[in-house]
């Protein structure tokens, strides 16, 4: 009995990974394909940083921008600060190895310029909080267009 317990534990943990992978698999993300549009999101951002007195960010590397632009996509499926999975978001930053000791996320729908989306975030008490604090380092900024042309963003704050 023990043992067909423990089997179909295993089955169910190899769903599980499997369905990880196929979500994965559904989009592939293009680290520049939207580059104009994150380097005006950090432009942006330190802008607010720097008039808070606050070190400016660095663009992250391509392996976080990739997990920003993933989380973009994903959004279009589940607005929220978890997974359409359900899985917590710092696991993609796991999927696509971005080491980090501490990351925030700032997430947005249909604004469709990069002024309009961190006004929207500055003027959110939890989203101006994350930008501003002065543990991150970098940031990677995710933009998707769905084939509405609706815009979905991701930041994601890095340590």
């Amino acid at each position: 009995m023990m043992r067909y317990l423990q089997g179909g534990l295993l089955f169910i943990m190899f769903l599980v990974f499997l369905s990880g992978i196929s979500a994965v698999a559904a989009y592939t993300p293009d680290a520049n394909a939207f580059s104009q549009q994150q380097q005006e999101i950090l432009k942006f951002v330190n802008q607010q940083r720097t008039a808070a007195g606050v070190p400016m960010l660095k663009m992250a590397n391509a392996d976080a921008t990739k997990a920003a632009m993933y989380r973009a996509y994903e959004i279009t499926k589940s607005f929220a600060h978890v997974r359409p999975n359900g899985a917590g978001i710092h696991t993609v930053l796991y999927e696509y190895g971005v080491k980090y000791s501490q990351f925030a996320e700032n997430i947005a729908k249909f604004s469709a310029s990069p002024s309009a989306v961190v006004n929207a975030w500055m003027n959110s008490t939890s989203h101006r909080k994350s930008m501003l604090r002065s543990e991150y380092t970098y940031a990677a900024v995710g933009v998707y267009q769905d084939n509405n042309g609706q815009y979905y963003w991701s930041l994601l704050l890095i340590k």
